[in-house]
């Protein structure tokens, strides 16, 4: 039985020459099958915790089979940049196959994104990029979406997008399927998985029908991670369902996303799939259709049926039965937010001024006229308030208003790995838009006093520090005005 299934590897700050590596090495890069053992969490659906909590496990057996080990044969370690940890073992159960473990995280824990090691006995295997430590749970979310990667098509896109987003730094994204181009081109999964080992920030995906293109989905399960799952993050809940492809829900999907938003009446609700629910192709319109601000109710969904993407509709454009249920749910359990991809356009609809429907063009597959590859950037406050990014504020209804790719780069220009006392950067914002607060994270050596490093040149607006086995880190925030760039570096004075 082979082990070690998927490679531990630490995240790396990114570099611009680090990112077009990315292609060749990906190329030698087999993709893992990130299910295989450990089936949650996912480094495409982390874990979040927090500080001092407890986290769920869905693991194989290791060794033997699951009536032959007793849960206390378990044991577990995270790490990243800010070293190793130890999780205790809170407790474990058998589930058919495998097992159902809790492990606790220690208060001391630095907060971030780690990679898992599950030990049962002398045999490990291993998830990177899967438990997210938080300090407190947030006010407000900010999440970046994109969908429609279709990698490999995507090779160039995908990376850009990693790199102007860590620079962003948003609280994770979602991709809202069609993540590769067919579920059975082991390449496509390769190029993925080699890109998101320089994720700094959490990511959750969910497949699209491009995901069901071989195996009808086994694939995507194996080496892509969750058809349907819910995210709890303190106030607010994000559920990730799969609308298949035959591009709407079962009556038993249905009935799922139901049951999941009522078990949270009074957090603010997230929806994503695949399948647009409001929009068109562009050859339908060629353009015309724009997007806005709609009235609409669940049981005159008729009125909607000009509006709506026709595989929620039947042969003869009227709205499936399961459409009035979606909307009806959406509606009633008061979803602020329903993210969604397919069409590769850009489309907007607030409806009642209360639910934002968004749907976003691709980030790596082929463009109608009038598109451009890109991502949102949404926030979310506890109370319910949805803000878009100011590229979809100010052209809600006149797309394409996503956030373009590849219009943010940094670089740099020394060693960043814990082994020298200076460290240079060069960022640039080619975005007509600011980026608050933007991250650079530096890792210095430990051969001089941390109280030694000083920035020179660009000052950032506030830094948090940690001191690890490997050497210092310094999480350092900017503030860049659009079209704008800046130099600095992190240095021992003395």
């Amino acid at each position: 039985m082979r082990r070690n299934k998927i490679t531990l590897i630490l995240l790396l700050a990114l570099t611009v020459s680090g990112l077009i590596a990315t292609i060749p090495f990906a190329e030698s890069y087999t993709g893992q099958k990130i299910a295989e053992y450990i089936s949650s969490p996912l480094p495409t659906a982390p874990a979040a915790v927090l500080q001092g909590g407890d986290f769920p496990v869905f693991v194989k057996p290791l060794s033997g089979s699951v009536a032959d080990g007793v849960a206390s044969d378990w044991s577990g370690t995270i790490t990243s940049i800010y070293g190793a940890y130890s999780v205790s073992l809170v407790n474990g159960s058998r589930l058919d196959d495998a097992w159902f473990l809790y492990f606790h995280i220690s208060e001391d824990v630095h907060v971030g994104l780690y990679n898992l090691t599950l030990t049962q006995g002398s045999e490990s295997a291993h998830q990177s990029r899967c438990v997210w430590v938080l300090d407190e749970w947030p006010e407000s979310i900010t999440l970046s979406q994109l969908t429609d990667i279709h990698e490999p098509i995507g090779e160039f896109m995908f990376p850009a997008f990693i790199m102007q987003s860590n620079f962003i730094n948003p609280d994770f994204f979602i991709a809202t399927g069609d993540i590769v181009q067919s579920e059975s081109n082991a390449r496509s999964w390769a190029y993925l998985q080699y890109a998101m080992f320089n994720l700094e920030y959490p990511s959750y995906l969910l497949p699209g029908n491009h995901d069901y293109s071989g195996y009808g989905g086994k694939g995507y399960a194996m080496y892509g991670g969750k058809l349907n799952y819910t995210l709890v993050l303190g106030d607010f809940v994000i559920i990730a369902a799969d609308s298949a492809g035959n591009g709407y829900f079962t009556q038993s999907q249905i009935l799922w996303i139901e049951t999941q938003l009522q078990k949270y009446p009074d957090k603010v609700k997230v929806l994503g799939f695949h399948h647009a629910f409001l929009s068109s192709e562009y050859e339908d319109d060629l353009g015309s259709t724009t997007g806005g601000y709609i009235d609409a109710d669940w049981e005159n969904i008729d009125d909607l049926a000009d509006t709506m993407y026709f595989t929620w509709k039947d042969a003869e454009g009227n709205p499936l039965p399961v459409s009035q249920e979606l909307l009806r749910i959406i509606q009633e359990n008061d979803v602020r937010l329903i993210l969604n991809g397919h069409v590769h356009r850009d489309m907007i609809y607030v409806v009642n001024n209360q639910h934002y429907f968004v749907t976003t063009s691709t980030a790596g597959g082929g463009l109608p006229p009038e598109s451009r590859h890109g991502s949102r950037l949404i926030t979310l406050d506890n109370d319910g308030t949805v803000h878009l990014d100011s590229y979809a504020e100010a052209n809600l209804d006149n797309p394409p208003n996503n956030i373009p790719s590849g219009m943010v780069t940094y670089t740099y220009r020394s060693a960043n790995d814990f082994t020298g006392t200076a460290v240079s950067a060069s960022v640039e914002n080619l975005l007509d838009m600011d980026i608050d607060e933007g991250r650079l994270i530096f890792k210095v050596s430990k051969s001089k006093p941390i109280g030694d490093y000083v920035f020179v040149g660009e000052q950032p607006v506030r830094f948090e520090t940690a001191t690890t086995d490997l050497g210092y880190v310094f999480e350092s925030y900017f503030n860049v005005e659009a079209k704008s760039g800046f130099e600095v570096t992190l240095k021992a004075a003395s």
